[in-house]
């Protein structure tokens, strides 16, 4: 692991688009939507906190209420990846290198593959990693059994960074 000099915060949201969440529950979705716009607009919009929406090719754009958010952030860079691990081609750590990032908030679908993956990798090249339990979760295509699934990804998020119960401000963070 490498150790990184930079200290600034960068969202990053993962795909949050129709392909992957059409198969959760309404309810649940627009829990995961309400903390993620939270967060936009709290964090990234509020403090000029600059924003990396990953989306999955071949999956659709990310979903428009998200959308109409993501456009009022100043710094905001939008890459397509072809694998889970956002980090698979080099183009995500090149734009946190040149915003500064020490820190990677993380937010979308899916906690256990996707995100968990990029993760894991910020991890392995020295990034801090910080989530909520409001800001992350599965969709039924990708876990037969999604409650005990995202118990074990936040789990793994725990003991590799930190994890919020609900959503954290930007004053929560910055404390951390």
């Amino acid at each position: 692991m490498r150790q990184k000099t930079e200290t600034g915060l960068t969202a990053v949201l993962v795909d949050m688009q129709k392909g992957f969440i059409r198969e959760n529950s309404h309810a649940r979705l627009r829990k995961i939507i309400s903390a993620q716009i939270d967060v936009i607009r709290g964090v990234c919009v509020s403090h000029d906190i600059p924003l990396i929406v990953l989306e999955y090719r071949g999956q659709g754009r990310t979903l428009e209420e998200l959308e109409v958010e993501i456009s009022c952030v100043k710094r905001v860079v939008r890459l397509i990846k072809r694998v889970n691990d956002g980090f698979y081609d080099g183009k995500l750590e090149e734009v946190l290198h040149r915003f500064r990032t020490g820190r990677l908030l993380l937010m979308g679908i899916n906690a256990s593959f996707c995100v968990m993956e990029t993760a894991g990798t910020a991890i392995e090249l020295g990034y801090e990693i910080v989530t909520a339990h409001t800001l992350t979760t599965n969709t039924t295509s990708c876990s037969a059994s999604k409650e005990s699934d995202i118990s074990n990804a936040l789990g793994w998020y725990e003991r590799n960074g930190q994890v919020f119960k609900g959503t954290p401000t930007f004053e929560e963070i910055a404390q951390i």
